[in-house]
């Protein structure tokens, strides 16, 4: 009998010993990982990433058509261009700082200056989502902020999971064990949810990887933007200002729907 009684004091402490070590290991795993993921988002300033992008789900947009697109910009200055252009003439720019807005309709000559929290791109592209927040992901990144905080974390035998929150945006990020982000939801409160669907990675001249395609979904499913990454570059000084552009000839609309996106 009191071999037995000792027996099981032996479990009952093992099982006790064993959650308390794997709680404590939870905890300073998650932190040193929001601690590497920020320090290098905290390196990005400007940057410039181009490539090819593709709609669907959106009727006026061909699904089977590649645009090329750039996005220019300080990262952290939450600055930039996010210009969408077909056989290398531009069609569309949407230049930002911070809570200034300024859209240009290359084809039309035509433009709008809003404030942040009016914008709807989805009047535009088919897809109300941040140019900051999906250069971070296009990246392979999480977009950096000094008021960034852990909400939860948690793994399995495929990747590290973890709920982000700042004073605008959440995020749920999946990592796989080499620390690359390989899904995300992104719910920022002046755009609409979206989910970060599939990103794939290559290996650069430093032998580190990159994203060279990455996927984004709307909440519903419908609509999908598909990135190709055919150029990234951190050494490009942005210096545009939104107050800064050209607008001669250009015409100012009352509203986003009364641009004329149609091809001429």
């Amino acid at each position: 009998m009191k071999k037995i009684i000792a027996s099981l004091f032996i479990i009952i402490f093992t099982l006790y010993s064993c959650k308390t070590i794997y709680v404590k290991d939870k905890e300073t795993t998650a932190n040193i990982l929001l601690k590497n993921l920020l320090r290098e988002s905290e390196k990005i300033g400007d940057v410039t990433v181009s490539g090819m992008i593709r709609i669907n789900g959106v009727p006026e947009i061909p699904s089977t058509a590649y645009i090329s697109f750039t996005f220019a910009g300080n990262l952290k200055d939450e600055k930039g261009t996010f210009g969408i252009y077909l056989l290398k003439k531009p069609v569309m720019e949407i230049i930002f700082d911070k809570k200034e807005v300024l859209i240009v309709n290359r084809k039309s000559l035509q433009y709008k200056k809003i404030n942040v929290d009016e914008t709807d791109y989805s009047k535009l592209i088919g897809v109300n989502f941040n140019p900051i927040e999906a250069c971070y992901f296009l990246l392979g990144k999480i977009p950096y902020s000094e008021n960034m905080t852990l909400i939860n974390y948690d793994w399995n035998s495929k990747e590290h999971i973890m709920d982000l929150s700042t004073s605008v945006s959440t995020y749920k990020i999946k990592l796989n064990y080499d620390e690359l982000i390989v899904w995300s939801e992104i719910n920022n409160q002046f755009f609409e949810k979206i989910f970060l669907d599939s990103i794939k990675y290559v290996k650069n001249d430093d032998n580190a990887y990159v994203p060279k395609q990455a996927t984004f979904k709307t909440d519903d499913e419908k609509r999908t933007l598909y990135f190709i990454i055919d150029k990234t570059s951190l050494n490009t000084k942005y210096t545009t200002d939104v107050n800064s552009i050209d607008l001669t000839g250009y015409s100012e609309v009352k509203s986003l729907e009364d641009f004329d996106m149609k091809a001429k």
